[in-house]
């Protein structure tokens, strides 16, 4: 049988495959992709013209004839379409930005009531201005919504006229905030936040009740943010919360306004721009309120890395995980950090690593891997602070953790001693591995890695590298 001797509702599909096995297409590719779909002959051509979908998806950054002449077969084609538009300014350009504005403004304004999904990226800040009343009418189809919006550019606040009933994905990345109004259905929300916008921001973020998925991310500004006296935000929905790249004076406060009683997966990444004075908030007190841990978790393993530059706490169990990223990258080489500023830095990790014992977090295993040594800038902030208390840091480490029955040490180069100088310390311990950078051991490392397996009759394994 012929192609085009095909049903035409088997044609549609095939079509529409074609175009999709593709993805994801770029604005040229996706013209001649479905402008090639006419050339084959007279029935495919009317099949074509008659399919919603194959049109319905629209670049603005194409030329303003190809934009209304996809605009017109979709609406020839179906008698309420569903768009799926896509603009984005840095895109090479056929007129000037101010002219192609106006036509992107008018389009906006004449199509948004038949918009489902918009994803828009506004660089240039001098159209700013044109396209400011763009996105101020209802939205009632819009499903999914991304607007990536230039610093330098100041959209209205009250987007959509706040009428998106059906949005149930966003992603903001704005100077300013938006108001989306009441958005019962919101599920995926995804936002960067500034000193400017946060307010703004967490009174939208009131307004979403049911939102599932909530993504906070931070901007390159040491200053804290201004939440005064804030009360608790509850999202009672929640599942997953992402906290990324922002500066621990922000985003601890952030956190600890948060209540999600749902909460099933926790990713947070804080930059440390470490000063001496003690800090607003703890990550223990940041972390404690967001949700209630339970300490009936299933098969809990908690992993914690000691780098050069991070401070890394995971946590896997049934059904929660969490992950603690603490970025000290940034954090200037410190020779000899005085005795005030050492004890800091060791408060500050103690805090991190014994975090989850203060939730009620009790894991079965730990895994514990330490390399604060840096052969190309050994003189590390973290490094120097740790020198002389590094087994005090493994001593009250492991003093939180008592319900660990496996122990995994991992490029560990100092061997810990403490679970030699006190038996108290994980008193369920049954097993223990040890991993090693190096091929070969030292006899005092091997001796001492024998005497804890004697004196706490455990298990022991090694690994290391052929």
């Amino acid at each position: 049988m012929l192609v085009d001797a095909l049903p035409e509702e088997t044609l549609h599909k095939i079509m529409k495959l074609s175009i999709e096995d593709k993805m994801p297409l770029s604005p040229k590719q996706r013209l001649s992709a479905t402008l090639r779909l006419g050339l084959l002959n007279r029935r495919l051509r009317a099949v074509s013209l008659n399919c919603a979908e194959i049109w319905s998806t629209i670049h603005l950054q194409w030329k303003q004839d190809i934009v209304l002449l996809y605009l017109q077969r979709v609406h020839q084609s179906c008698e309420n379409p569903a768009l799926v538009i896509y603009l984005d300014t840095n895109g090479k350009l056929t007129e000037s930005l101010l002219v192609r504005a106006g036509h992107w403004a008018s389009f906006f304004s004449q199509n948004m009531a038949s918009i489902k999904a918009l994803h828009v990226i506004i660089n240039p800040g001098r159209i700013g201005p044109a396209l400011v009343p763009a996105f101020n009418h209802p939205a009632p189809l819009l499903q999914t919504c991304t607007l990536i919006i230039n610093n330098k550019i100041q959209l209205s606040t009250s987007i959509f006229a706040q009428q998106a009933p059906n949005l149930r994905i966003a992603k903001f990345r704005s100077p300013s905030h938006f108001k989306i109004g009441h958005a019962p259905s919101l599920r995926v929300l995804d936002i960067r936040i500034n000193k400017q916008n946060v307010k703004g921001f967490l009174n939208a973020i009131e307004a979403t009740p049911a939102v599932e998925s909530l993504t906070l991310v931070g901007v390159q500004d040491a200053q804290p943010f201004l939440l005064g006296k804030r009360g608790p935000l509850i999202l009672p929905q929640c599942r997953s919360l992402t906290i990324k790249n922002m500066p621990w004076t922000s985003a601890r406060p952030l956190m600890s306004l948060l209540r999600l009683p749902s909460l099933v997966a926790l990713d947070y990444h804080e930059i440390q721009d470490f000063m001496p004075a003690e800090p607003g908030i703890t990550m223990t007190s940041a972390s404690k309120s967001i949700t209630e841990f339970s300490s009936r978790l299933s098969h809990p393993t908690l992993s914690i890395d000691l780098l050069p530059y991070r401070i890394v706490v995971r946590l896997k169990a049934t059904p929660f995980r969490f992950c603690f990223v603490s970025d000290w990258s940034g954090v200037p080489y410190m020779p000899l950090p005085d005795q005030t500023l050492s004890r800091r830095i060791f408060a500050e990790l103690e805090d991190m690593l014994t975090c989850p014992a203060s939730c009620l977090i009790q894991p079965e295993q730990l895994i514990f891997s330490y390399n604060l040594m840096d052969q190309k800038h050994p003189q590390r902030i973290l490094f120097y602070a740790l020198q002389n208390d590094f087994q005090t840091l493994l001593a009250r480490m492991f003093r939180a953790y008592p319900s660990v029955q496996s122990l995994q040490l991992r490029q560990v180069q100092h061997p810990v001693r403490v679970l030699l100088d006190d038996p108290q310390i994980l008193p369920q311990l049954s097993s223990v591995e040890f991993r090693s950078v190096n091929s070969s051991i030292s006899p005092e490392t091997w001796q001492l890695l024998q005497d804890i397996q004697e004196a706490r009759s455990v298990s022991f394994h090694m690994k290391m590298p052929r």
